[in-house]
């Protein structure tokens, strides 16, 4: 699982649909051990301080780290799911051929080769 936030975006919020990218570029050369992403996402960008008076809070900024706003969140997800299909396919018919040989740690709860994506 790789964080599009923190360390790997330098704690630069606007920088995440970069670091996503590079990850998307590494699983379509065939990078098998990335299992997903987390991104930091919310309604607006950026994010604000909780301020003595509640009723200066701005609705849909976040008040804890800084996020991407919701438009360039989906944006960079279906950028990401177009770039990726391809590796998607690969990764499902090793993912079926390895399952179908040994099941005991097998994954569930999601489609064999799925990336999994946390927006946060």
């Amino acid at each position: 699982m790789v964080d599009c936030s923190h360390g790997n975006s330098e704690k630069r919020h606007e920088k995440q649909p970069e670091v996503l990218e590079s990850v998307i570029d590494q699983v379509v050369a065939g990078n098998r051990s990335i299992s997903g992403v987390m991104i930091e996402s919310f309604l607006e960008e950026g994010n604000q301080s909780i301020p003595n008076d509640l009723s200066q809070l701005k609705y849909g900024v976040s008040i804890t780290d800084k996020c991407i706003d919701w438009k360039t969140t989906e944006e960079i997800l279906r950028r990401a799911t177009a770039d990726s299909r391809p590796a998607a396919a690969d990764r499902s018919t090793a993912n079926h051929e390895a399952q179908t040989s040994s099941n005991d740690n097998a994954p569930t709860g999601y489609p064999a080769g799925a990336l999994v994506i946390l927006v946060l």
